[in-house]
């Protein structure tokens, strides 16, 4: 008996040790387990944080839809309907110039008298792939080329070119004068070199300018504004002002002008002038010197060519203005048109018989 128990003894002792061997795999896999829980926790709130980040941007996308469907979608430079909504994003930002300082650089010049034989360039615009654009109402002819010179293209005008607008990366708005008739605006494919569309605007005058804005073209009259809406059957709407405008450019939801400067005292014709659509009514700013030409910039602040040959560098919201420091830049000085393209960063100035072509700096 004593052996037997001796030998259930040695059993128990086993049984124990399997027992003891059971419980140490049983805490390694309790631990196991406890380690795929927190890796899934902390999988789980990865997931959760992508999922709000996606969240946000769904939400920052759908906040630009809503801009897209009813904020400014074309601007003179024919900008893609993306970029004034990138550029309200730089303003939200911050990211603005400071008001005066020259942030452009010469970069290139082009002798216009040898690239067209000393013909009258009566308007200037670039493109969004860096094109230029040229009214030359003496030859009724558009003329487009690389912003060298390079690869000049000639469209054939039947009447005299005065001004023009981009509409979109293909398209160009220009007011044609008629012999003996009276001025249209004829859009044009600058691809094909073909005419797409003609319209008849009552009271345009051609001297007063040409831009776009949303769907639409806006030019100018005897004291006022017309809008033609290219999308909504050619309508044409009329807004009265107290001046017969010019320089039209449109920009924010504004449409930026000068007055014509016949009879009027010295702080009316020194006025830079806009109308609110939003507001709906006529702004001014008197500047130092004359208005004659008007162009925006990527943060929203207007560049103002003065008949005194300065810059004037009026801030967003309108209030503040300075002349530009030129450096010593003489490109910069004594200009006639300007105008600037958001998407190439690029200025293009016309001084004299050399058209300047300034490149922003980063």
């Amino acid at each position: 008996m004593e052996t037997s128990v001796q030998g259930m003894d040695t059993k128990i002792q086993g049984i124990g040790t399997t027992i003891k061997g059971m419980e140490t795999r049983v805490q390694r896999m309790d631990t196991r387990v406890q380690v795929s829980v927190q890796e899934r926790d902390t999988t789980v709130q990865e997931m959760r944080n992508s999922i709000q980040g996606l969240e946000t941007s769904v939400q920052q996308t759908n906040d630009l839809i809503k801009e897209i469907l009813q904020a400014d979608l074309t601007s003179e430079s024919g900008r893609q309907i993306i970029i004034p909504l990138y550029n309200k994003q730089l303003r939200k930002h911050g990211d603005q110039y400071k008001i005066g300082q020259n942030t452009f650089c010469l970069h290139q010049q082009l002798k216009l008298e040898s690239l067209f034989n000393g013909r009258l360039i009566s308007d200037i615009k670039m493109l969004d792939d860096g094109r230029l654009v040229f009214c030359v109402p003496d030859q009724s002819k558009v003329l487009v080329c690389n912003k060298d010179g390079s690869n000049t293209d000639t469209i054939q005008i039947r009447g005299a070119p005065c001004c023009l607008t981009p509409v979109n990366s293909s398209t160009v708005a220009v007011v044609v004068v008629k012999p003996f008739r009276s001025s249209f605006v004829e859009l044009y494919d600058i691809n094909i070199k073909r005419i797409l569309k003609w319209i008849q605007v009552p009271g345009m005058k051609s001297a007063c300018g040409i831009s776009a804005m949303h769907t639409k073209l806006i030019v100018g009259g005897l004291r006022s504004l017309l809008i033609v809406d290219l999308h909504g059957k050619e309508t044409i709407q009329k807004i009265k002002i107290r001046c017969t405008p010019e320089a039209i450019h449109a920009s924010d939801n504004k449409i930026f002008f000068r007055n014509h400067h016949t009879g009027f005292i010295s702080n009316e014709r020194k006025k830079l002038k806009w109308y609110s659509l939003s507001g709906k009514k006529v702004l001014g700013k008197i500047l130092s010197s004359d208005p004659y030409s008007i162009t925006s910039l990527r943060d929203g602040s207007l560049y103002v060519l003065c008949i005194d040959g300065s810059i004037r560098h009026v801030s967003p919201d309108l209030k503040h203005e300075k002349t530009v420091n030129a450096y010593n830049i003489e490109a910069l000085k004594g200009g006639d048109i300007v105008s600037y393209n958001a998407k190439q960063n690029t200025m293009v100035l016309r001084n004299k018989k050399i058209l300047n072509i300034f490149q922003e700096q980063q």
